[in-house]
């Protein structure tokens, strides 16, 4: 599922990540096993004792193909979420002080707002397929499809659903160029360029950001996006 290309998206964050965003051109994919937020990302729901939901159990009966075993598709699983890199979105009309609490951890952060169009026209350079689509929310009792290797990191716990998260996944090349050395804090994420000004379209202070803050991002935007200029939280 996508979104309207006039949809309006946010993204919330630290200003720190911010100056990396614009010193780099680039948006920071985060590895999937590295979701301290959600430590079920990319897993099927605990709650869900069977093996394959009925979905993925009808696929392997009509193509008349052995059952994976459980244990080996769990460390499957496990292998994948290590090479999964994933871009959170907010899809909102207004901001909110929610996900202000729940994705900055003080005043000294911004969000990004942009549109659906934007994000959906964006194309990796790399090359490497990104994966783009709003995130299913349902409770840990309903199991998770697994359409393809990535479709379980598109579904979320239902007590997750005031973040109205659109996704873009991007995975490890499959070509023998890339690697994931676990332990190693360059792998934890991805820095995907972008062309600035295609996805930054205005940038918002926190709601309680002081002078000093305010003069900062009004100081970045000038350097690097020059056309954008900062404004004060509505809920201010």
């Amino acid at each position: 599922m996508l979104p309207e290309p006039g949809q309006l998206m946010w993204r919330y964050l630290d200003l720190w990540k911010f100056k990396d965003l614009l010193t780099t051109s680039s948006i920071y994919f985060s590895r999937a096993d590295k979701f301290t937020k959600d430590p079920l990302e990319g897993k099927f729901a605990p709650d869900y004792t069977a093996p394959l939901s009925p979905s993925d159990a009808a696929f392997y009966e009509a193509y008349n193909m052995p059952l994976p075993d459980p244990v080996s598709k769990e460390a499957s699983h496990e292998s994948i979420r290590r090479c999964t890199f994933i871009s959170c979105w907010h899809m909102a009309e207004q901001e909110s002080q929610r996900m202000w609490n729940s994705y900055t951890e003080s005043p000294e952060s911004v969000v990004i707002r942009t549109t659906g169009n934007a994000l959906l026209r964006f194309v990796n350079e790399e090359r490497i397929v990104i994966l783009k689509s709003c995130v299913r929310y349902q409770s840990n009792v309903v199991p998770r499809t697994e359409l393809t290797h990535l479709s379980l990191f598109l579904f979320k716990p239902i007590e997750c659903d005031f973040e109205c998260e659109f996704r873009m996944i991007r995975p490890m090349a499959l070509d023998g160029t890339e690697s994931v050395t676990l332990n190693d804090p360059v792998d934890f994420g991805r820095s995907v360029p972008i062309r600035l000004g295609k996805i930054v379209k205005h940038v918002i202070t926190h709601p309680k950001a002081n002078q000093d803050t305010k003069n900062k991002v009004s100081s970045l935007l000038k350097s690097y996006l020059p056309k954008v200029t900062r404004w004060d939280s509505s809920l201010s």
